[in-house]
């Protein structure tokens, strides 16, 4: 089970407050629901380990973590007066398959947002859809009616899932380009949206646009195929029918190195970046030819990469000097 507590300002009040913090408000959350939902709410009596979370740059706001027997509660929080904060809460079961949400004031009251619902397929897929409705690209010049779901898959376990829609724009380019010169053309745009537990964790359009962000896709939460390695003078491309792909993800990057999947690990600090303690699986591939040595040389220049750059969905990885491999976003 997963718990997610974000927070807002409000008004503030004379008396003492009795939700003083992030526990206070975990906890007033939780014995709400087990008052209104007692056959699906989580026990009560739950030791929990706290943990700072707090990402760098975040001036003013501290982030904490609780976890407990498969119980995961984040709060976010303004560093304020406790008697300014509204506490907004949200709760997720893996297990169970539901969803709920709720604000929760320094004076206990607790307000129900969303009322207890099954994470269903439907459910995701009506979030996703409105994210793509509500977002720039189409909100600018998105053409109603060409809006079409065309993949939907269940992404590791029911409440998260992976949705891709298709719709036409007026105009080619991304996000509100209100006063940017534009070409009159209709361009065709294919949506990939990852709800997991009820929230748009991951969302690009066309592989290159992130949507969250709202701009060319950052190194992480994309997937990159590789189209060449070696001397930028003299690049080599891949050999024709392979795939080597490469992906990074909190700490973990994986991907196929043409033949076998991978496996490691990486850090980044600015625009340098270190992968370290690869591994693979052992297949041998005999076609195409060269494939295996390709291979080689690949996870032999994973490992000595140095820095990377991201421009206009293109990604390279410098390694070995001035040697890059070279990786289109998909």
């Amino acid at each position: 089970m997963a718990v997610i507590l974000a927070f807002g300002a409000c008004k503030g009040e004379s008396a003492e407050p009795e939700v003083e913090d992030a526990a206070g408000a975990r906890d007033t959350a939780l014995e709400y629901l087990r008052e209104q939902y007692p056959e699906n709410a989580p026990d009560s009596g739950l030791q929990w380990q706290e943990e700072d979370v707090t990402l760098g740059g975040m001036v003013g706001t501290s982030v904490k973590q609780f976890t407990s027997d498969g119980s995961t509660v984040t709060v976010s929080a303004p560093v304020v007066a406790p008697e300014n904060i509204i506490y907004t809460t949200t709760i997720t079961s893996i297990d169970g398959g539901w969803y709920w949400k709720g604000a929760v004031e320094p004076d206990g009251t607790v307000t129900e947002l969303s009322p207890l619902t099954e994470m269903s397929e439907e459910w995701s897929r009506d979030i996703a859809e409105e994210f793509v409705k509500n977002s720039p690209t189409f909100t600018y010049d998105g053409i109603e009616e060409t809006i079409e779901l065309i993949r939907a898959m269940a992404a590791l376990h029911p409440p998260c899932w992976m949705f891709t829609f298709e719709f036409d724009s007026r105009h080619a380019g991304y996000g509100n380009r209100e006063g940017e010169v534009l070409a009159q053309v209709i361009t065709h745009h294919e949506a990939f949206i990852f709800v997991n537990k009820g929230e748009v964790v991951l969302a690009l359009m066309d592989g290159k646009w992130d949507m969250l962000r709202q701009a060319f896709v950052a190194l992480e939460g994309t997937r990159w195929v590789l189209e060449s390695y070696g001397e930028p003078d003299n690049p080599q491309a891949v050999i024709e029918d392979t795939e080597v792909t490469v992906e990074f993800y909190a700490g973990e990057v994986s991907g196929s190195a043409g033949c076998n999947s991978y496996f490691g690990s990486y850090e980044i600090d600015g625009q340098n970046i270190t992968i370290d303690s690869i591994g693979s699986t052992e297949m041998a591939c005999m076609e195409p030819e060269g494939v295996m040595d390709q291979e080689t040389l690949y996870l032999s220049a994973l490992e000595q990469v140095e820095r990377f750059q991201i421009e206009d969905g293109t990604l390279k990885l410098f390694y070995n000097g001035d040697q890059v491999l070279t990786f289109s976003a998909e």
